[in-house]
């Protein structure tokens, strides 16, 4: 197991803000990282005091909030659409790690909006943002669209998690490559298939020599690839290599294999 940190770093400065805008914070396959996994410790790295999303006597058609309810390990999509609402915020709790919904003299918090129950305190990470607050409807005529606020300030938003084990996703899983069976022959299997994050995830049942090298596809007729052994020299030995069969400037001794037992590797 390991840290892993994942997140976004920006200048914002929305207060009061009904312009449209758009944030990922953390990608597909972060997300499902960090649901699927078992983690001992997770916090929150930011320096955004006052978030708040917010319908008060209004509601927005188009806007939404992602984010992974870690009580439930579940993804949840956020929304204020109609029926009219009054000042249903979404808010961190005192603890950036919890998300907390907060109400006026009437609400739509809980699980019809995939928001959390009034006042409750539910461990969570948001994930992405997608606001639309001048879609919908506010009250006053003109509409007062600060009705659909939200609020966003400060430099970023990072997720720390301290991860386990890892296990491998699906084979029908978008983005990850299914099982291959290989031969003893030193000759590599192309694939384009790995996610676009800082994150790879492998499984490997072998004896000895898993053999795997990283490389933009430009490159792959040359040897300007690194290259990764593990079990090498009868499973003795593991090594990181800057190109193929050159230089290791990272050598590990011992047994890291098994023939009869997937090992995880990220």
């Amino acid at each position: 197991g390991g840290w892993t940190v994942m997140g976004v770093e920006g200048s914002w400065n929305h207060t009061s803000s009904t312009s449209d805008w758009d944030l990922k914070i953390l990608d597909e396959n972060q997300r499902k990282l960090i649901l699927w996994n078992t983690f001992s410790d997770l916090a929150v790295d930011t320096d955004i005091t006052n978030f708040r999303w917010q319908a008060d006597d209004s509601y927005q058609t188009a806007s939404y909030v992602d984010w992974l309810d870690l009580s439930t390990a579940s993804e949840r999509r956020a929304k204020m659409s109609g029926p009219r609402r009054d000042h249903t915020r979404l808010e961190f709790a005192a603890d950036p790690t919890k998300l907390t919904c907060r109400r006026g003299s009437s609400s739509l918090c809980g699980p019809s909006s995939n928001l959390p129950n009034v006042d409750e305190e539910v461990p969570g990470v948001l994930a992405e943002f997608h606001f639309r607050p001048t879609t919908g409807w506010a009250k006053g005529d003109p509409p007062l669209w600060t009705r659909n606020q939200y609020r966003w300030a400060g430099s970023k938003y990072k997720v720390r998690v301290f991860f386990d084990d890892v296990t491998t996703c699906s084979a029908m899983t978008p983005g990850f490559c299914s099982p291959q069976t290989t031969t003893t022959t030193y000759q590599y299997k192309q694939r384009h298939c790995f996610p676009s994050s800082n994150t790879l995830l492998f499984s490997v049942k072998a004896n000895n020599d898993a053999h795997i090298t990283l490389g933009n596809v430009e490159n792959w007729d040359t040897n300007e690839r690194y290259e990764i052994v593990l079990g090498g020299w009868r499973n003795s030995k593991s090594q990181l290599r800057d190109t193929l069969q050159g230089h290791a400037p990272v050598n590990y001794y011992g047994a890291i294999l098994s023939s009869s037992q997937t090992k995880q590797f990220w």
